[in-house]
């Protein structure tokens, strides 16, 4: 309800696997449907020995969830380096070293509401 009444949307890291789920009360689809988002990596679920168990889990990397909605999905250079993308309302953070940026930015997308 907090994007349906035009408020911001923010996830950090392993959170923005839940924002393909959620969908826009106007359209139907999923509120990242052509917006641009980033979240953790596939280089980072590698170097931390994640993907496997992803896999076998039959679980949908961040990365991949968030092309299937329709979204553009950008990373930064390195798995664990600060990386932010705002696209209008929604906020999103790639890993944990990120947050406080991602917070950062929240804010200021709440303040130009």
């Amino acid at each position: 309800s907090v994007w349906a009444r035009g408020g911001v949307v923010s996830a950090v890291c392993h959170a923005p696997a839940i924002l393909p789920h959620i969908k826009d009360q106007a359209t139907g689809k999923s509120i990242i449907n052509g917006r641009t988002v980033t979240g953790f990596t596939d280089k980072g679920e590698v170097e931390l020995n994640l993907m496997d168990k992803i896999k076998e889990l039959g679980l949908v990397p961040i990365t991949q969830g968030a092309v299937q909605a329709g979204a553009t999905y950008k990373e930064p250079e390195g798995a664990f380096d600060v990386f932010t993308v705002v696209d209008g309302r929604l906020v999103t953070g790639a890993n944990p070293p990120s947050a406080h940026a991602t917070a950062v930015k929240a804010v200021e997308a709440f303040d130009k509401l």
